[in-house]
């Protein structure tokens, strides 16, 4: 997963982009998203206080364990990446358990 670190490193301009890397990411499915408590679960206290949906999560197939992340343009357009989560598969509609 260092492949994550470096990208967020070397996030420069537009949006974070993980194309070419060969990290297996992807984003929720909009079912999961709509049902509150599968939301909830993906939902994170930052580190300036505010809350945020992390949909966005690079997978760890060996262990099923996730990173989940949020990527971030300040006001003043400092770049960054926020991890929220790092563990085993979060319930979902599809894996409810």
């Amino acid at each position: 997963m260092y492949e994550l670190e470096n990208c967020a490193k070397n996030w420069e301009t537009g949006y974070f982009n993980l194309e070419g890397t060969s990290l297996d990411v992807s984003g929720e499915s909009e079912q999961t998203l709509k049902n509150k408590k599968y939301r909830k679960a993906r939902t994170f206290l930052c580190p300036d206080g505010k809350e945020r949906l992390f949909e966005k999560h690079a997978k760890e197939r060996q262990f099923n364990w996730r990173i989940y992340f949020f990527p971030e343009v300040s006001k003043v357009g400092m770049r960054k990446v926020i991890i929220g989560y790092v563990g085993t598969h979060l319930p979902s509609v599809e894996y409810p358990t």
